[in-house]
């Protein structure tokens, strides 16, 4: 019988030191008696990408912002498999708490070339590659279709009007473990109402509004189609990290353009409800993509 892999999630946490320095945090885990980027086992119908946050705060003490993902290692621990997720992670408040002191017994914040030096695991030292090939200052945008609606046979009314179905209102339950950790400076969303109720959950898990945009539905990309594109244009040229929930065809051919000629293997043509396109963007071009899949956990 095939032992099932460990699934861990971790990040590389930054922060700048000054205009030129980075620097990156390491924890010393007395168990292994190793130097380590912070990362952990998932909980029970956790995420990736929230264990990663939680295990950030536990090991190190700091809150941080995600951004782009960095890959995934495998290896073996006392012949156990372990599979390990990785993002970006910039710490951006002084520690609220103090790390886990059954866990980690020290925490150096140090350069890149030093945390190379440092890192037990060559694993790791990979991952860190991946953050400077990057690059460690860069701007989120997700574009993330609305959640499991009503097929448009079972809704006889107008069709802005359809609402999500049971799956799609546990789906949007769910969402915001996703999204959390990209600390969203604003929630934009189609006027249609399986747009409305998919992140609405998410708004009220950060405590932000949703700004409702009528450019962003069906009805309005096919009498112009080009208007959600400038909408979101703005939105990057504005900053923060955003979110827009909209519909297909709108998104994927909004991830095309703003993509432009770079190639991105990842990139798909199509998103099933709940699905997410994450651009990561430096001085208004794409540096990196990463795809978020519909919750497949539906326990709330």
């Amino acid at each position: 019988m095939k032992t099932q892999k460990i699934q861990a999630a971790g990040a590389v946490l930054w922060r700048e030191a000054d205009e030129d320095l980075i620097e990156i945090a390491l924890v010393h885990r007395p168990k292994y008696m190793d130097w380590s980027l912070p990362k952990g086992k998932l909980n029970r119908g956790e995420s990736h990408i929230a264990a990663a946050y939680r295990e950030v705060l536990e090991e190190t003490g700091y809150k941080s912002k995600f951004g782009p993902f960095l890959g995934t290692v495998n290896y073996k621990t006392d012949e156990v498999a372990k599979e390990v997720q990785y993002w970006s992670a910039k710490a951006y408040k002084l520690p609220e708490t103090d790390p886990s002191a059954d866990e980690v017994d020290e925490l150096r914040w140090i350069s890149s070339v030093e945390a190379k030096n440092l890192l037990t695991n060559e694993s790791d030292k990979e991952i860190v590659d991946k953050f400077l090939e990057i690059g460690a200052q860069t701007q989120t945008l997700i574009l993330l279709r609305h959640a499991k609606a009503l097929s448009r046979d079972e809704w006889q009314k107008d069709d802005e009007d359809r609402p999500l179905d049971q799956t799609g209102q546990i789906q949007a339950k769910n969402l915001p473990q996703y999204f959390l950790p990209f600390m969203l400076d604003q929630i934009c969303s189609s006027d249609a109402m399986r747009c409305a109720e998919t992140v609405l959950p998410l708004s009220q898990a950060i405590g932000r509004s949703i700004t409702y945009v009528s450019d962003l539905s069906e009805y309005a990309f096919y009498k112009n189609k080009s208007a959600a594109f400038e909408y979101v244009k703005e939105l990057i040229e504005s900053e923060g990290a955003h979110l827009v929930c909209s519909h297909n065809p709108i998104l994927p051919k909004m991830a095309e353009k703003l993509i432009g000629k770079k190639s991105f293997k990842s990139l798909k043509t199509e998103l099933a409800p709940g699905d997410a396109i994450v651009l990561h963007f430096r001085d208004g071009d794409v540096v990196a993509l990463d795809w978020i899949n519909a919750p497949s956990n539906l326990a709330i």
